[in-house]
């Protein structure tokens, strides 16, 4: 018969064993993996930094001296302010009135909801104590493709709102006349 005790020694080395590797899973849990938790977060952080101190050094590289900078900046600054206006209509006035001065036929423009600009947390975006609305806009348009490329060449320049084109839609009406059906939708930043 084959003798199954454990000897002394062997419960010793046991025992030892068992005790090494639940200090070796200790340390794991209480030591190791927040540590190592810690630093992925400050090497994540540390990219990220990287990549402020980058953007910023680029800035200065392209406005060149501070004083220059500063009034380019400033400049950029009171453009964009320029492209908030505070009332939509006229927004919407102009929008349709310049489809027409650039020959294009307005078939439809249909403005939604005003909205307001949530940020990344939710909460609507200020600008110097207004908020920040967006209006879609879905507009119907028919003409040719230089009217259309002169329109929005016209929206870009002049346009004193700040727009972003969603989607373009284009369709062809009549091949041999060269009449495009276009469906913009768009949407304007308001400030209010």
């Amino acid at each position: 018969m084959i003798d199954l005790s454990i000897l002394k020694g062997q419960k010793k080395i046991i025992v030892i064993t068992a005790i090494v590797i639940a200090a070796f899973w200790i340390f794991l849990a209480m030591v190791y993996f927040p540590q190592q938790r810690k630093t992925r977060l400050l090497k994540q952080e540390f990219i990220a930094l990287e990549q402020e101190i980058s953007s910023i050094e680029n800035m200065a590289e392209e406005y060149g001296a501070s004083d220059e900078g500063l009034t380019k900046l400033s400049q950029k600054a009171e453009a964009l302010k320029n492209k908030f206006p505070l009332k939509e209509e006229e927004s919407l006035r102009l929008l349709s009135e310049w489809a027409r001065n650039s020959g294009l036929e307005v078939i439809s423009l249909k403005p939604q909801v005003k909205k307001a600009l949530p940020d990344s947390l939710g909460n609507p975006v200020m600008v110097k104590g207004l908020s920040c609305q967006v209006v879609k806009v879905s507009f119907e348009l028919s003409g040719n493709y230089g009217q259309f490329l002169r329109y929005v060449e016209t929206l870009e320049e002049r346009f004193p709102v700040l727009v972003v084109v969603q989607e373009i839609q284009v369709v062809s009406n009549d091949a041999i006349s060269g009449k495009l059906a276009l469906t913009l939708d768009l949407s304007l930043f308001l400030l209010t």
